[in-house]
């Protein structure tokens, strides 16, 4: 409020953005697909990409020039990349404001799989140049009183997810990654890596497994240290009870706040 202004800024609710974060390897955007499944007052939005064809998520692919000019100009509040493995190209998503904007309204929150973030979301990006506005006394609490219009700011909330243990973590780790080694194979890039040779096929796999597990440890650390997480969610897929207490605590959260 401006004393003696004239002007007042309006109340803007803030969005909701749930972002999801698991350790290497963990297929983080399952659960969100699950979470959106399971309630579908959560929206996924749509991610900028800079790799043509199939993805997990609902993407609009630009060059690869391009994201990188969208990501120097700070347009993406999120940047996720998934590694490419066999020969596969890698894929960077980035998550600009205006996604979670219409995402959000549609429902009452985003969910989105992010890396593992130690820092707030950034607030709502500023217009270099805001159109003039016209005072709007139509709901001003007097005459006279102008209602300066804001973008509604993020309110993130941090969930974890965790495997039930390495073991299980390794498990589904290397069943996806025989599946993009088959895709490599198929575009001819992975060539020497196995072919037909069920062994190397194997040891491939398993070098590839272990290689993206090494960096379990390093981000437990930097998972326990972060204070954006306000929830954790273990044991996913094979027991689901956590993610049925996650969406009830989540609604309680959201229709009292």
């Amino acid at each position: 409020n401006s004393a003696g202004s004239g002007v007042i800024e309006d109340y803007v609710k803030p969005i909701n953005v749930v972002y999801v974060s698991g350790p290497p390897g963990y297929a983080s955007q399952r659960l969100v697909r699950e979470l959106c499944n399971r309630d579908t007052r959560l929206k996924e939005p749509r991610w900028v990409t800079d790799v043509k064809g199939y993805h997990q998520r609902d993407v609009q692919a630009v060059s690869k020039s391009e994201f990188d000019e969208m990501q120097q100009d700070g347009e993406f509040l999120i940047v996720d990349e998934e590694r490419g493995v066999f020969g596969l190209e890698s894929k960077r998503y980035g998550l600009r404001y205006q996604d979670i904007e219409a995402a959000a309204l549609g429902g009452y929150s985003c969910v989105v799989a992010a890396p593992l973030l130690s820092d707030p979301l950034p607030s709502p990006p500023t217009p270099e140049s805001p159109p003039p506005q016209q005072p709007d006394t139509s709901r001003g609490p007097e005459e006279g009183v102008a209602l300066l219009p804001r973008q509604a700011p993020l309110r993130g909330l941090g969930l974890i997810a965790l495997p039930d243990s390495q073991s299980a973590q390794e498990q589904e780790l290397s069943l996806r990654l025989e599946q993009l080694l088959t895709e490599a194979e198929s575009k001819g890039l992975a060539e020497g890596i196995g072919g037909s040779n069920a062994v190397d096929r194997k040891v491939a796999v398993r070098r590839k497994t272990l290689s993206v597990l090494s960096g379990t440890d390093e981000w437990v650390k930097e998972a326990a240290s972060s204070a954006q997480y306000q929830f954790a969610v273990t044991d996913f897929p094979e027991n689901d009870k956590g993610v049925s207490n996650f969406l009830d605590t989540l609604g309680k959260f959201i229709t009292y706040s």
